[in-house]
């Protein structure tokens, strides 16, 4: 699929997930978690503008698919990795500009509770967020905002897109986390291989909690793989957003 428009929210508009292909992937039926379900981006490209006024609000936001929410896991709590989304061959540019209120921003998932696959993909979408958080945090990256507890694999991809925070306001929540590929790992194996970041990081902010930082993954509570990976952006923070 291939979407080429620019999207903007506005007039104190409210939206829960805003994607430039697809908003809200959930496979998600009361307690149960259906299982073998595949979502698959193959050669998919989004170019365009994403835009959030200063007085709306979205909460997740990314240039494919704003969220996913396919845990895998049958009635009886049993990991089913069946449930899979591949990303193969695509492409996102232009730019998403937030000066209204958001949580996790990103070139491709803003935030993803699946097991997920990405292969030879690039991000060019410049991020400039410039309003507040929509929770306690607010995480931004290239490819993938925040990550559940699922493992996620990321290979032969590159992040092109700069991106850029400005909150001088005051304090701006609890947690700010910011990478090239992943903004925060909330648990299971992160996996990268063969990646290029060349996109620059900018953060001007203040929080109260937890702030990191970095070309490649902003935080991780859990397992991280990574191997064959290249930074050529420049990261660079005021305040006490460093990590």
């Amino acid at each position: 699929s291939t979407a080429s428009t620019d999207i903007t929210v506005s007039d104190e508009g409210k939206v829960t997930n805003l994607g430039g292909l697809m908003g809200l992937f959930n496979c998600e039926s009361g307690n149960a978690k259906r299982v073998g379900i595949k979502l698959t981006f193959k050669d998919s490209e989004y170019t365009g503008n994403i835009t959030v006024d200063e007085t709306a609000q979205a909460n997740n936001v990314a240039g494919l698919v704003a969220k996913i929410e396919m845990p895998g896991k049958s009635t009886d709590g049993v990991e089913d990795t069946s449930t899979l989304v591949t990303i193969d061959g695509c492409y996102t540019d232009g730019d998403i500009t937030v000066s209204g209120k958001a949580n996790n921003i990103a070139g491709f998932i803003g935030t993803v509770n699946s097991f997920v696959v990405i292969n030879n993909s690039t991000n060019s979408l410049d991020i400039t967020f410039t309003g507040a958080t929509a929770g306690d945090w607010c995480t931004l990256s290239g490819i993938v905002g925040r990550k559940g507890g699922r493992a996620v694999t990321v290979t032969g991809c590159s992040n092109e897109g700069d991106i850029t925070m400005t909150y001088t306001d005051g304090k701006f929540g609890k947690y700010i986390l910011v990478g090239g590929v992943l903004g925060v790992n909330n648990g299971n194996l992160f996996s990268v291989d063969t990646f290029i970041n060349s996109g620059d990081i900018t953060v001007d902010a203040y929080c109260s909690d937890l702030s990191g930082i970095g070309g490649v993954l902003g935080w991780s509570n859990a397992a991280v793989a990574i191997s064959n990976v290249v930074n050529y952006g420049d990261a660079a923070h005021t305040g006490d957003a460093a990590g």
